[in-house]
């Protein structure tokens, strides 16, 4: 099974839910299917297929659809940063990007006002590919400031086995955010997460942008990194959020500035 199915299903019956949140944006879910099927119309047109590696380098908000679409058509995703671009340019089939990284690839797509007008010429692609529980989707690269990056395979099965213990394991209680972006491991199932439960995902933007969800979403709580958390404080006047219940930090240990 495709679990973005689960997410059409869902947006079916709750159209005006919002799906992604950022500052500068809501996506419905009926928005989200709509701008999923464009998309992966789009990549197939341009040569995507199933089982190719595509990697996503462009702002949050975007980079959520293009990872569904690529889920749609049973391609395997990865957050593109100039460091696993340089190391693992000859294992990447594709390159989508909106220039923000210096690196190119052999095959890329670029979002671009071009890339939006083609857009509109083309028709919703509903078909979902299916998917078998051993096939790869995702890879997860480690960060490489120590060496080259590390990847993390996910196949369907493990993706959706992380999945269902989200809410249990590490999503305390709801309006839930990550400040650990798509190029995590838990900024990833953060994501998928949401969007297949139907919930809202809050994507990581500027730490300005970020506390203006926090505030305005009533974030009861959140998942961080010291660095991201330091961020945060930097440019909140005050930290008076008397939703947020729950702050949990991963990657390293707190310090005491």
């Amino acid at each position: 099974m495709n679990p973005v199915t689960r997410i059409f299903d869902f947006a079916s019956k709750n159209p005006s839910a919002v799906a992604i949140s950022s500052s500068a944006i809501q996506i419905t879910y009926a928005n989200l299917v709509e701008s999923v099927q464009l998309f992966a119309s789009s990549f197939i047109a341009a040569g995507i297929k199933r089982d190719q590696v595509v990697a996503v380098a462009t702002k949050s908000e975007f980079e959520c659809l293009a990872t569904l679409a690529l889920l749609q058509i049973g391609a395997v995703s990865i957050s593109a940063t100039e460091s696993v671009l340089k190391n693992y340019n000859k294992n990447i089939d594709w390159l989508i990007t909106d220039g923000t990284l210096p690196l190119a690839a052999k095959k890329q797509i670029t979002v671009n006002e071009e890339f939006f007008e083609k857009l509109g010429k083309f028709r919703p692609n509903t078909e979902v590919e299916a998917i078998e529980d051993t096939a790869l989707v995702r890879v997860v690269f480690s960060s490489g400031t120590t060496g080259t990056p590390k990847g993390v395979p996910f196949t369907l099965r493990n993706l959706l086995a992380r999945i269902e213990s989200a809410r249990n394991n590490w999503i305390p209680s709801l309006p839930f955010m990550s400040l650990l972006g798509l190029d995590t491991v838990t900024g990833m199932q953060t994501f998928f997460w949401s969007v297949i439960n139907g919930e809202t995902y809050f994507a990581v933007t500027s730490a300005k942008e970020n506390l203006s969800q926090l505030f305005e979403h009533k974030v009861s709580s959140l998942k961080t990194s010291p660095a991201r958390l330091r961020d945060l404080v930097a440019v909140a006047e005050t930290f008076a959020l008397p939703e947020l219940k729950i702050i949990q930090v991963a990657g390293s240990l707190l310090d005491n500035k």
